[in-house]
């Protein structure tokens, strides 16, 4: 439609300042999302089914996310149009399941589901080397009192000789599987005390690889979700008899497969797959938190430091600002994990140097600095902090504008920010001495400097210290301050890891290395920046890959429902 967005920059935008608002409403799990940085599946290789369970209301489809057959919405084995009514999943929405209902697998593509013949297939296709296989599922119980088994997979069937497998909570609320003639035995397992009404992720794998002749290892896991686990919790583990895959039959999510459904799991299930590999405890939806480098243009001033010698190049969306050498600071030093290649800068009159004498503080900080402020942050490492001040960012000049300087100081001490001709307080917060951000020599960290724009305001400017591999999923604020005039409108001449002043020479190196410096045009939150779910650079705990889906599959013609961000739209 006119004024819509089309340049990918602009369509990023546009994903950042609605899909929020959007996913808040649609999400059961967006209030904790952020800290457990769950993350929905993408297609892989491994992957056999795959159901998002995000159809409208009123469908009987449940769409595989892979190439392969649909699951089919059915109350006993009638098609319904109930399973799918609008519940809130943990991604976009979720399967609504009672003692009757389920989603059969639609084996024979007619489009509909049978117990009686059509829809059996031999489960071998399930499987992949070793025999390996994974079925999984999120599941919010309505009831936490069950007076029914509830099955999570099944592929169970009426014909002797050719019953599957049962995966389910049984009526004694414990977690079961019963191999019946698939094999593996008939193995119950203690759940935690189940709680209606919360999220868990449960998931059942199997493989012959590594294992005696003959034999194979399953493993159950059990998480709930919002505990902050990085990773799906091991419930119990056994090795029994190699499994017969060849089984034909039907398979059914959250449903059995004998002849009249019955055994439901009554409440939501959302995300369910079958992969033919045995999933780790880390392949699961729980991203641990890991700092991620910023994507280019995706902030004003944008400096990787991965090019080895200077000029460094700016990827940032602003006027683009190289940086060149000031003494001999050496780059292709070993940067944070994947970060790449950081800059060593390591002595007092090292550093870099970025842009001609006198840069305009509007093409550092952006036209707008004085209204909706800024935030400057960079990866620094230490292997002391003794000494003299530390410049890691500074903007600084002779005589005239001295617009400001991010410094560490105090003998390594204190993170400090200073307007010098602002309002020429030293806002210095305490470097942590003890706890998951403590200062340690040889750790990389995460320094920030954020400033809302606002002078009148309190606490409008933060400093943050988080240690990078800390698995924060957050940046640590260690200082709030209000700083009662902005940075001055004037030039100054702009550096990383030292002052530039004429006077005395640079003299404040940073006497360490430097990585990933980015300055941003306006105040960041503290879940804004590189911590957190890898190409998440709106910071809301999604990834940008499954909200761009959603953008693309909404033609960008407005989101106003579920039903609108559906490939379908």
């Amino acid at each position: 439609m006119p004024g819509c967005p089309e340049s990918p920059f602009e369509r990023s935008m546009l994903k950042t300042s609605l899909l929020p608002v959007a996913l808040v409403i649609w999400s059961g799990l967006a209030p904790i999302a952020r800290s457990e940085l769950l993350a929905p599946y993408q297609t892989d290789a491994d992957t056999v089914l795959l159901f998002h369970l995000d159809e409208p209301a009123g469908a009987s489809v449940a769409v595989n996310g892979t190439a392969g057959w649909n699951g089919i919405a059915v109350d006993t084995q009638m098609t319904s149009t109930a399973v799918f009514a609008g519940a809130a999943g943990v991604f976009g929405r979720a399967a609504s399941l009672t003692d009757t209902r389920g989603v059969g697998i639609d084996f024979d593509g007619n489009g509909g589901f049978s117990t009686s013949g059509p829809d059996r297939f031999d489960f071998s296709q399930l499987t992949g080397t070793g025999r390996s296989f994974t079925v999984e599922a999120l599941l919010k119980p309505s009831t936490a009192d069950l007076s029914n088994h509830a099955q999570i997979w099944s592929g169970d069937s009426s014909l002797e000789g050719q019953r599957g497998f049962q995966f389910r909570i049984n009526s004694a609320e414990k977690l079961e599987y019963n191999g019946l003639d698939f094999g593996g035995g008939n193995v119950v397992a203690t759940l935690p005390l189940l709680k209606a009404g919360a999220w868990y992720h449960v998931a059942l794998t199997y493989t012959e690889i590594g294992q005696a002749a003959g034999q194979g290892l399953f493993r159950m896991y059990w998480t709930e979700l919002g505990t902050g686990a990085e990773e799906a919790q091991l419930l119990h583990s056994w090795t029994a008899p190699a499994i017969t895959p060849g089984v034909v039959t039907q398979l059914v999510l959250g449903n059995e497969g004998r002849g009249v459904l019955n055994e439901g799991f009554p409440g939501l299930v959302d995300e369910a797959r079958v992969s033919r590999v045995a999933r780790a405890a880390d392949d699961f939806i729980f991203n641990p938190a890991t700092a991620t480098p910023y994507a280019d243009n995706t902030v004003l001033h944008l400096w990787h430091l991965d090019g080895g010698a200077a000029p460094h190049a700016d990827t940032g969306n602003g006027s683009r600002i190289s940086l060149t050498n000031i003494g001999s600071p050496a780059g292709n030093a070993t940067g944070h994990e994947n970060f790449q290649t950081a800059v060593a800068i390591p002595g007092v009159n090292d550093g870099l140097s970025g842009g001609a004498e006198d840069t305009p503080v509007t093409t550092i900080f952006g036209a707008g600095h004085m209204t909706v402020g800024w935030t400057i942050e960079a990866l620094v490492k230490f292997n002391s902090v003794a000494g003299g001040q530390r410049e890691i960012v500074s903007m600084d000049d002779e005589t005239g504008d001295r617009p400001f300087q991010f410094v560490l100081s105090n003998n390594g001490t204190r993170l400090r920010f200073q307007a010098i001709n602002g309002d020429g307080v030293e806002h210095g917060a305490l470097i942590p001495t003890s706890g998951p951000h403590a200062f340690a020599a040889g750790a990389w960290y995460h320094v920030a400097v954020s400033y809302t724009g606002d002078e009148s305001a309190a606490e409008n400017l933060k400093i943050y210290w988080t240690r990078a591999d800390s698995k924060a999923t957050e940046a640590n604020v260690i200082g709030t301050f209000r700083m009662t005039a902005d940075v001055s409108n004037g030039a100054g001449d702009f550096a990383v890891g030292n002052e530039r002043r004429e006077q005395g020479g640079s003299s404040e190196g940073l006497q360490g290395f430097v990585d990933e410096v980015a300055i941003t045009a306006g105040a960041k939150g503290a879940g804004a920046f590189i911590f957190g779910l890898p190409n998440d650079h709106d910071g809301d705990g999604l990834p940008d890959h499954w909200e761009q889906q959603i953008v693309d599959a909404d033609g960008l013609d407005g989101i106003v429902s579920i039903a609108d961000v559906l490939p379908g739209d």
